[in-house]
Formats: C-alpha cells, sequence, structure tokens
C-alpha cells in the first residue's frame, strides 16, 4: 500500500516513512533489525486505550458570520506551510433569516476562522439543495449532498472536481435518510457514509470502482441522529451524534474500523429551549491534530443554534494526550 497512506505508529515506537515498515489495510509490518517480522494490526485497538476524562476543551469559538449560519461540517487542511492551513466549513439554510435563504455553500478560511478566501455556491456549481459535512483527502473536499443524493467533489480553491453517486452492484444497502456526511478513511482511500437513524452499520464505497459499495463495517453500538463523520490517521471511525434523547448533551463516538468496536464517547454540551425542540445541533465533526487552541488540538465539531433569526454557531476544539493520540 502507498505509504502516503498514512498510519500513526508512534504507539509502536515506529515511524510510517521507515524503509522497513510495509503498510496493508489492517495495519503494518515491521522488518526488525535481527531481520524477524512485527505485524502490527490495527484491529488490536480496544476501549482500554482511551479515557476521555484527560481530554481537556482547549477553545471554543462562538461566531455569527455569514460561514458558520447554518453550518453542517467542517474540514482542514494540515499544510506543510502557514499560508496552506485552511479551513472548510460547509452550511445549509432553508430558512428565511438575516442571510437569506436557500443557501449551500462551502467557504474556505484561515486557520483561526475569521476570515474567508473563497467560497463556491453549491447550488449553482452543483444543483444540491442540501450541503452536509466534508472531508478532505489528498487535497480533494468531498461534500456530503442530500438532496439529490450524490458527492461533490472540489480542490483546495474551493472549485468543482466533479461528483459521484453512491452505486451498489444490487440494492444500495442505504435508506431513505443519509448522507448527512461522508469521509475517506486513509486506510484503504474508500469513501463511508451511513444512514442518518438506528446506525449500526457504516457502507464503503470504492472511489476506483465508480463508487461502487463493497465493504461494511458493523458497529457494536447503535449510534442515532448522525450528522457529522471522519477518520483517524489508523482508521478509527468518528460521528457525531445529535440523539434527541439526551437533553443536556451531544455525543461524539469512536469506534474501530476494522472490528466495529464502541471505543469511547465524548460529551459536547448543548442547550435545549423545552423537551421537543433542540435549540442546539451538532453538526460535522473534525481529526486535524496540531491545530493550536492554547495547546495544539486534534478533535473539533460545530454546534449550531438553530433558531430564526438568531443563527449562531460554537466551534469546539480538544486537546488529546499523547498516549492515546499516537493510537489514533
Amino acid at each position: 500500500m502507498p505509504k502516503s497512506w498514512g498510519r500513526n505508529l508512534s504507539a509502536f515506537g515506529l515511524n510510517a516513512n521507515g524503509s522497513n515498515i510495509w503498510l496493508f489495510e489492517g495495519g503494518a509490518i515491521h522488518k526488525r533489525s535481527n531481520g524477524t517480522m512485527q505485524v502490527i494490526r490495527h484491529s488490536e485497538i480496544t476501549s482500554s486505550d482511551f479515557d476521555v476524562r484527560h481530554w481537556t476543551k482547549r477553545g471554543e469559538i462562538n461566531s455569527d458570520e455569514t460561514w458558520f449560519v447554518g453550518a453542517q461540517g467542517m474540514t482542514y487542511h494540515p499544510g506543510s506551510q502557514p499560508d496552506e492551513r485552511r479551513w472548510f466549513v460547509t452550511r445549509h439554510s432553508g430558512k428565511a433569516g438575516p442571510f437569506g435563504s436557500n443557501v449551500d455553500r462551502i467557504t474556505k478560511l484561515i486557520k483561526h476562522l475569521t476570515h474567508e478566501f473563497s467560497r463556491n455556491d453549491m447550488r449553482s456549481s452543483f444543483g444540491i439543495g442540501h450541503a452536509g459535512d466534508c472531508d478532505l483527502w489528498r487535497n480533494s473536499i468531498y461534500v456530503a449532498c442530500q438532496n439529490p443524493k450524490k458527492v461533490a467533489i472540489l480542490n483546495r480553491n474551493v472549485r468543482k472536481i466533479g461528483e459521484a453517486t453512491l452505486k451498489a452492484s444490487g440494492r444500495l444497502p442505504l435508506g431513505h435518510d443519509y448522507l448527512s456526511w461522508c469521509a475517506v478513511n486513509p486506510c484503504d482511500g474508500m469513501l463511508y457514509t451511513s444512514d442518518v437513524d438506528n446506525v449500526t452499520k457504516v457502507y464503503g464505497f470504492d472511489r476506483k470502482r465508480d463508487y461502487l459499495w463493497t465493504k461494511t463495517i458493523t458497529l457494536t453500538k447503535k449510534i442515532q441522529r448522525v450528522q457529522g463523520g471522519a477518520f483517524t490517521p489508523n482508521g478509527l471511525l468518528i460521528l457525531a451524534s445529535d440523539d434527541r434523547a439526551d437533553q443536556s448533551f451531544a455525543h461524539i463516538h469512536f469506534s474501530n474500523s476494522i472490528t466495529g468496536e464502541h471505543l469511547c464517547d465524548l460529551k459536547v454540551v448543548r442547550k435545549w429551549t423545552d423537551t421537543l425542540v433542540s435549540d442546539q445541533e451538532i453538526e460535522g465533526v473534525c481529526f486535524a491534530p496540531g491545530v493550536p487552541y492554547q495547546k495544539p488540538t486534534a478533535l473539533h465539531t460545530i454546534v449550531i443554534k438553530s433558531n430564526v433569526p438568531n443563527r449562531q454557531a460554537w466551534v469546539k476544539h480538544w486537546e488529546i494526550p499523547a498516549d492515546q493520540l499516537a493510537k489514533m
């Protein structure tokens, strides 16, 4: 497998770029100095490796800028140079408000999320009616779109590259409500998504075979109202859940994408106006280590205030301890 797909092997005292490392979909093979082989399998990563009590929220940006009104997703390009480090935020607004209605847009922002470089009106360029969460992989941005259901693909200047429709050799496994998120697993290069409710399976589509369904991750924990998704370098699956059974918190779930084992949950504070209607919703989630907010942070999400016209957003950033981060 190409080494640019990457693995985080520092927890095992190894460097994925070393000449004595061979990567494969489920892990890596390491040739020791004595000539023997060591196999490292990412299926061996379990819930005992993680403790969210030691994760620290290092920053929270509250904003009512136009790019956050109705925000649905976010992703980050770390860049090799400071001027390449950029955020990308998608938004959808189907309701009247101070910034208009029927807006679906992706915006390129500086790392502090305070200045817009460029934007793309996705209703015009892709003909879509609901932009969802997004992911950046190998300099391409993948945006989940729900009306009609397809994946929009853009470059880092948020210009259209193409679009894709998910396919199956038989019946498509997804139900009626899907494509609120999509993300590429760097361990196999495939695009994954799921239904929104009652999620026990996440489906993988082969980009090299015209987005044909070829894989399924079966989760050990059912997740409700999945609003966003991402992968870590070691292929751990991250899902943002706005399950309304819990009025005080939304959740970010981590699972092993090989075994489907549930690894840990992070609670994300939100507020409700009453027991029926949510005032704040969690949306997209992004895993991007090294983003500085007091200290380098790794996990990022958006919570939006959904009532009109006073719409706002909170972008939250967490630091994860180095020993846990190394296994991600």
